[in-house]
C-alpha cells in the first residue's frame, strides 16, 4: 500500500510540473513583444537637375524629393553617387543649400523654408559633410519636416543661402546612365534612386546670319515757303503759299539693326537766288528763337519712336529755336542713334525771316540733301 501511494504521488508531481510548464509557456507567449516587420518607405517625386550633362564636367545639381514619413530630429539623409562621379574634395556646407516645404508642390525654392547648414548639427542647424568622393551626408538638428513634405538640395554655385557656393560635383567620365541613391535614417530608413544620364556633349551649336539693315525714308521732296515778309516769320509746308504758323514741312524716318546705330546728316546751302547775283538769306549759325525783321533761315526737329535722338543744335531747346549749320560743301549731323533702333520719325520745321532790305528775287531755293549712314 505504501508503494502504491508513493507511485501515485510521483504521478501527481509529474502532472504538476506539466501543468506548470504549460502555464509558463502561456505566460511567455503573453508577455513577449509582438513580432513586427519594418519596411522602408520609397521616396517619391524624385528628380535631379544638372546644369550640364556633359561627361567629366563640373555641374550644379538640384535634387528634389518628397518624404512620405517626414524628417525627424537627428535623422540623416545620405546621397551616394556612382563611383564615376566625383564630389569636390573642398565641398562643404557653404556649397550646399537645403530647403523644405511641408506641403508638397514638386518645386524647389518657391515657398520653401531654408535650413541653416553647418559642418555639424546644432539646434535647428543641420550638419553637412562630404563623407567621401561619392558620398554627402546630412544630419538633421531639431528642425522637423512634415510627412509628405518636399526636400530640395542645391549643390554648387547656385547655392546662395548664407554664402555663395564655389565647389561642384564632376560628372561621370563616360556617357551612360548611373544611379544617385538616397538613403539614411530619414523616415523609416526611406530610400530612393535617381538615374542620371551623362552624354559626350550636351551642347548644340546653332549658327545664323542676320543681314545688316538700314531703313530711311523722306516723306516729301518739295516744300514751299511762299512769299516772305519782313514783318512776320514764315514756315515751309507742302502748299504753295507756305504757312504763317509753325508747321511740319516733312518727316524723315530711320531705323537700323546695327549695334552702333546710325547718323543722319544734311548738306546744302541756305535759301539762295538762282539768278545773278546769287543773293542769299542768312542761315542761323547759332540756335536761337526767330527775330522778325532780320534775315534768318533755320531748322528745328522733333523725334518720336525708336531710340534715335535729335542733335542738340536742332532739338528745340530753348522752345521754338532754330539752327542751320550746313552749307553747299559741308555736312552737319542733325540726328543719330548710338545703338540698334526701331524706326524713329523726325518731324522737320523750316522757318525764314527777311529784313526790309533783303534783295528781291522770285527764285530763292535751298536744295538740301539728307543722308542716313548705318554705323556697322
Amino acid at each position: 500500500m505504501k508503494q502504491f501511494y508513493s507511485s501515485k504521488k510521483k504521478i501527481n508531481i509529474k502532472r504538476i510540473f506539466t501543468s506548470f510548464g504549460v502555464i509558463v509557456a502561456m505566460l511567455a507567449l503573453s508577455v513577449a513583444p509582438p513580432f513586427q516587420i519594418v519596411r522602408a518607405n520609397a521616396l517619391t517625386g524624385m528628380s535631379a537637375v544638372l546644369s550640364t550633362l556633359k561627361i567629366n564636367t563640373v555641374a550644379n545639381q538640384t535634387i528634389l524629393f518628397t518624404t512620405p514619413i517626414g524628417l525627424a530630429s537627428g535623422e540623416t539623409i545620405i546621397l551616394t553617387y556612382d563611383s564615376d562621379f566625383s564630389v569636390a574634395a573642398a565641398l562643404d556646407f557653404e556649397d550646399i543649400d537645403l530647403s523644405y516645404d511641408d506641403t508638397t508642390d514638386s518645386v524647389c525654392v518657391t515657398g520653401d523654408t531654408e535650413m541653416t547648414l553647418a559642418a555639424s548639427p546644432s539646434g535647428t542647424t543641420m550638419g553637412v559633410v562630404r563623407t567621401s568622393g561619392t558620398v554627402i551626408t546630412f544630419t538633421n538638428g531639431t528642425q522637423a519636416v512634415a510627412a509628405g513634405g518636399d526636400i530640395c538640395i542645391e549643390i554648387g554655385t547656385h547655392a546662395l543661402q548664407g554664402s555663395s557656393g564655389a565647389e561642384r560635383i564632376t560628372n561621370a567620365t563616360t556617357a551612360a546612365s548611373r544611379n544617385l541613391v538616397i538613403t539614411g535614417t530619414i523616415g523609416t530608413n526611406d530610400t530612393g534612386t535617381i538615374v542620371i544620364t551623362t552624354v559626350t556633349d550636351d551642347t548644340v551649336v546653332a549658327t545664323a546670319t542676320v543681314p545688316a539693315s538700314l531703313t530711311f525714308t523722306v516723306s516729301d521732296n518739295d516744300i514751299f515757303f511762299g512769299t516772305l515778309s519782313s514783318t512776320a516769320s514764315q514756315w515751309a509746308d507742302n502748299t504753295a503759299d507756305g504757312s504763317t504758323t509753325a508747321a511740319v514741312a516733312h518727316t524723315l524716318s530711320a531705323g537700323t539693326n546695327s549695334p552702333n546705330g546710325y547718323t543722319i546728316t544734311v548738306k546744302g546751302a541756305t535759301l539762295t537766288s538762282t539768278g545773278t547775283p546769287g543773293d542769299t538769306i542768312t542761315a542761323m549759325g547759332t540756335e536761337a528763337t526767330l527775330t522778325t525783321g532780320q534775315e534768318e533761315f533755320g531748322l528745328r526737329i522733333t523725334a518720336s519712336g525708336g531710340v534715335g535722338a535729335v542733335n542738340t543744335d536742332y532739338d528745340d531747346t530753348p522752345s521754338n529755336s532754330y539752327f542751320y549749320g550746313a552749307n553747299a560743301t559741308t555736312t552737319d549731323v542733325i540726328a543719330a542713334s548710338t545703338t540698334e533702333s526701331a524706326s524713329t520719325t523726325y518731324s522737320l520745321y523750316y522757318a525764314a525771316d527777311i529784313a526790309s532790305n533783303t534783295e528781291a528775287h522770285t527764285d530763292y531755293t535751298a536744295s538740301l540733301v539728307y543722308v542716313a549712314t548705318g554705323n556697322f
